[in-house]
This record gives C-alpha cells, sequence and structure tokens, in this order.
C-alpha cells in the first residue's frame, strides 16, 4: 500500500550516508546493460512514448511496434498513462494527417512547382537566348506536375487510411497484450494527491523555472502547477504506480519517458535525478531507472523516432512573435546589434525544439552572455535574429531542428555544429 510512511514526500531528505552510497552504486552496477535493455527487469512506458507512435515516419512505427511486440512480456502500462494515452491518441492521429500527410503536396506545389513556374516568368525574356534551358525547365515542369498530381491522389488515399486509423489499429491491439495494471486504490490517490498539494504549496507557477535550478527541490509534476493547473497530478501517480509495483513484485524497473524538455523527469542534459532513485529505494528497496527513450530507443532501434508534428499545446505557451521581438530589442546581450523581427516561423521552431515559456529563453540567454560576447566580436555581422538562435543552439543541446519559412521542419545537420563547437566548449569550460 502507499501509507502516510510509504510514499514520495515521506523519505525526502530521509536518506544517510550508508543507503545513499549503497543505492547509487546498485545503480551504476547494471546501469550499462539497462541502458541497452538487456536486463529483464519490467519497462514501463510513459504517455508521450505510446502517443510517439502516431507522430512519427511509417518506417520508425513499424520498428517501434516491433520493439514492443518483442517485449510485451515486461512492458507495462500503468492506468494513469491508459487515461491520458486515450484522451489524446485522436487527436494525436489528426494533427499527423494534417501537419504531415496533408501538407506535403501543399508544400511541393508551393515550394517546387510555383517557384519553377515563377522563374520562368520572371526569366523569360533572357531565356530565349539560352533555349536548352527553357526545353530542360519545361521538361521536368511537366514531370513535377505529374508528381504533384500523384500526391494529391495518394493524399486522398491517406485520408481513408486516417479515418481508418481510429476505429482499427494494430497498434491499439498489441498494447492490449501488453500488461496493464491498475494498482492504485480511490484512498491512495487521495493520499498521494494531498502530499502533490502539500509540495505545490508555497510554489509560484512563475517562480518554477528557478526551482528547476535547486535539484533536490524538483518533484514528478512540477511542471505541470504551471503546464496544467487543473489536474496537475499524473506524474505524480505515475510514479507511484511504478512505486507500489516494485514493492508488491519485489523488483528493479525501467521508466523510458520523451518528458525531458519540462525538466520533471529527468534533467535537460538527460540524466536522471539522483533523488527520485534514492527516494524510490527508499520506499521500496529496489532501484528505479528513468531513461530518455529518445536516446535509449534510437540506440536500439538504429532509426530517427523524431516527431513529425509539433505535439505542444500552443495555448499553453506564452511564446509569440511580439514577446520574441521583445526580447531581441530589450535583453542585454542584443546590444550593440543590428535588429531583424521575428516571424512566425521563428516562434514554431522554439516550440518544436521544447521552449515553452518566455522565461525559458530568457534564462539560457543569461547563460550565455560571456560567451556570445566573444562570438559577437569574431561574427560581426549577425542581426539580432542570427545572434538569438546562435546562442540558443550554442547552450541548448537539444535544440537541434530548424523550420524554414514555409513551415518545413528539419534537423540541423552535423556540419553545422562545427561552426559553433568551440562556442560550446567555451560554455562548458566556464560551467
Amino acid at each position: 500500500m502507499i501509507t502516510e510512511e510509504i510514499n514520495f514526500v515521506s523519505k525526502l531528505n530521509n536518506c544517510d550516508i550508508k543507503t545513499y552510497k549503497e543505492c547509487l552504486d546498485k545503480y551504476t552496477n547494471n546501469f550499462e546493460k539497462v541502458l541497452k535493455l538487456e536486463t529483464d527487469f519490467p519497462i514501463f512506458l510513459d504517455t508521450n512514448v505510446l502517443l510517439r507512435y502516431y507522430s512519427i515516419s511509417f518506417t520508425a512505427r513499424e520498428k517501434l511496434f516491433d520493439f514492443i511486440d518483442k517485449n510485451k512480456h515486461r512492458i507495462i502500462i500503468t492506468n494513469q498513462v491508459q487515461k491520458e494515452f486515450l484522451k489524446n491518441r485522436e487527436d494525436v492521429i489528426k494533427k499527423y494527417f494534417e501537419q504531415v500527410t496533408n501538407k506535403i503536396p501543399k508544400d511541393f506545389s508551393s515550394d517546387i512547382v510555383n517557384k519553377l513556374k515563377s522563374f520562368i516568368e520572371q526569366h523569360k525574356i533572357i531565356l530565349k537566348d539560352y533555349p536548352y534551358v527553357e526545353t530542360g525547365i519545361m521538361k521536368h515542369k511537366e514531370e513535377l506536375e505529374q508528381i504533384l498530381n500523384q500526391l494529391n491522389k495518394d493524399s486522398e488515399d491517406k485520408y481513408s487510411e486516417f479515418k481508418n486509423l481510429i476505429w482499427k489499429d494494430k497498434f491499439l491491439d498489441l498494447l492490449c497484450e501488453c500488461k496493464q495494471i491498475n494498482n492504485l486504490n480511490q484512498q491512495e490517490i487521495i493520499l498521494i494527491k494531498s502530499k502533490f498539494d502539500n509540495l505545490k504549496n508555497d510554489i509560484k507557477p512563475s517562480n518554477i523555472e528557478n526551482i528547476l535550478n535547486t535539484t533536490k527541490s524538483i518533484f514528478p509534476g512540477l511542471c505541470d502547477i504551471k503546464e496544467k493547473p487543473e489536474n496537475p497530478y499524473g506524474d505524480f501517480i505515475i510514479y507511484h504506480e511504478i512505486m507500489k509495483y516494485m514493492i508488491q513484485e519485489e523488483c528493479e524497473s525501467i521508466f523510458l519517458t520523451f518528458d525531458n524538455s519540462k525538466g520533471d523527469w529527468m534533467s535537460k542534459n538527460k540524466t536522471a535525478y539522483i533523488h527520485y532513485v534514492e527516494n524510490m529505494y527508499l520506499n521500496t528497496n529496489h532501484i528505479i531507472y528513468i531513461l530518455d527513450a529518445e536516446r535509449t530507443l534510437e540506440k536500439i532501434l538504429n532509426v530517427d523516432i523524431d516527431s513529425l508534428i509539433n505535439l505542444i499545446n500552443v495555448e499553453q505557451s506564452d511564446i509569440t512573435v511580439i514577446s520574441i521581438n521583445a526580447i531581441l530589442k530589450t535583453h542585454y546581450i542584443f546590444r550593440n546589434t543590428e535588429f531583424s523581427g521575428a516571424t512566425k516561423h521563428i516562434v514554431t521552431e522554439l516550440l518544436v525544439n521544447n521552449y515553452k515559456h518566455n522565461s525559458e529563453i530568457i534564462r539560457d540567454l543569461d547563460k550565455i552572455s560571456e560567451i556570445m560576447e566573444v562570438f559577437k566580436k569574431e561574427n560581426p555581422n549577425y542581426s539580432s535574429l542570427g545572434f538569438f538562435r546562435f546562442a540558443l543552439r550554442i547552450v541548448n543541446p537539444n535544440y537541434r531542428k530548424i523550420v524554414r519559412r514555409g513551415g518545413s521542419i528539419e534537423n540541423n545537420p552535423e556540419h553545422f555544429y562545427t561552426k559553433i563547437e568551440k562556442y560550446i566548449n567555451m560554455l562548458n569550460s566556464f560551467s
């Protein structure tokens, strides 16, 4: 049972040196095997891992499907995860169709076919002097228009698949074969929520970013006080669902999550919080391994499992074109730089790189002010917006995506990072 004596709050700051060392030794002894998922420990999947299936490429979906199928005997889906998954599943499927499948023919038309037509129109007089150019272009124009027609047709077919997926879904069938648990009774849930309320009593949503810099003060669900104020208990409940299972089964466990952008399951550098592991050890006498699903699964599956759609609820974000332009005009890091304003695609870029609030952006800019003075001297021609994007990419190792003006999302190529590697190393040496 989860009781007054057995819960996250009861064991906070309650460890002696001997037990602490014992916990660390047990954790590190198995860590390399756990990272490769080579142990037989049960694997708990976070909601975002299940939902990611519907937002990645179909090649990646098949590999993720095969992974879950192969490990379904030890994959556990808690009751809270089931609720969150079912609440969001249909919306994610719909978003994928709207933002990826339905968008491809539109982007192909605007970015390729229409630009080719525009080029011919703009240069039609001079092209008369280069007949082979015009002939070649017209030939490719016809081919591209045929491709566009086929894309439009296939998009319609995909729409039928999208509608069918809502009702008939092999992934749902597979999840039914995994172990599903509903192990907390109503009394325990009331107790867990009351403990969470005690933790959040003195926390102001505006101060959460500062708390994230004080590791021992972080707890599961901390960021949801701001992001889901009406019901912030989900992560805290999941933590205790895992806790009760580990007590009953007397076992270690693995928790896979993509939720490292908030910072309340693991730090932004994708490492687990020691006090979570310590707390679980004090409550269960066993070790929990909280792993970044992106790093773990990409290595095991050998496939890119980046989400192709923006799963962030924009309504939860205070980042806008106006707010970014205000930062570009007022933050001291941009003094003596030529102002260039942000547009909508910059806001999207910040969101897909897991920034949700202006306070997070300002926090990262504050961290890198000294390095950017060096950058500014060595690269004096950058405008404030270019300077802004470079600064965030240097300070934030998770800033890996760029958004084009047309809305397409791309991963920054590795060669780009050779340009900023020097500054990243400088920042690391400072810290």
